[in-house]
């Protein structure tokens, strides 16, 4: 049922232009929520975590969790990339999909690992990359998915089955002045 309203409440935002933060939502339906604003691994958030009991625990965020949070919920972690993984692991993926030239971009949900972005893919979905398409488009291409992929990773963790692909691996960190050089002479754009 939760699931259901999110997924109204956030088609809702698209349709009619207004954002709705989950914050927001929770907040005018009197449901618990936490706002993180440094480390999630501090021993403080660690134990208000414990007290929510949580089944699952959705990371749409950059938070690295540690082994004890991962261990927290009752199925597991889930998380957002926005990349086709394992390709474009890191740091600004669509950054770095469009100083590549690739013809895709994408988005992920995987079950949170230890590893940054290593976990089995539990959703996911490719988006063609036009010519005039920035890095803010793409996000917010992909980002109108979201509900849906989570939705569709939820239930696919709760029966414990998982996406195999040939996506090429590879990991990015912060772009450094070849990169964006790169990035320039391709004409791309962030904005």
């Amino acid at each position: 049922v939760c699931f259901n309203f999110f997924m109204k409440v956030f088609n809702l935002s698209l349709i009619t232009g207004n954002f709705y933060s989950v914050e927001h939502v929770c907040k005018n339906k009197k449901l618990p929520y936490l706002n993180i604003y440094k480390d999630i691994n501090n021993s403080l958030y660690l134990k208000k975590i414990e007290n929510f009991k949580p089944d699952i625990i959705i990371n749409m965020g950059s938070y690295l969790f540690n082994d004890h949070l991962l261990n927290l919920p009752k199925f597991g972690c889930i998380n957002r990339h926005t990349s086709l993984l394992p390709s474009y692991k890191g740091l600004l993926p669509v950054f770095f999909a469009l100083k590549n030239n690739e013809e895709f971009v994408g988005i992920s949900f995987i079950k949170m690992i230890p590893k940054i972005d290593g976990g089995q893919i539990l959703s996911q979905k490719k988006f063609f990359v036009h010519k005039d398409d920035t890095v803010f488009s793409l996000y917010k291409k992909t980002s109108q998915e979201n509900c849906k992929l989570c939705n569709i990773a939820i239930n696919e963790l709760l029966r414990n089955r998982f996406i195999i692909n040939k996506f090429k691996d590879s990991y990015f960190s912060w772009p450094d002045k070849y990169d964006w050089e790169t990035f320039r002479l391709n004409k791309k754009k962030f904005i």
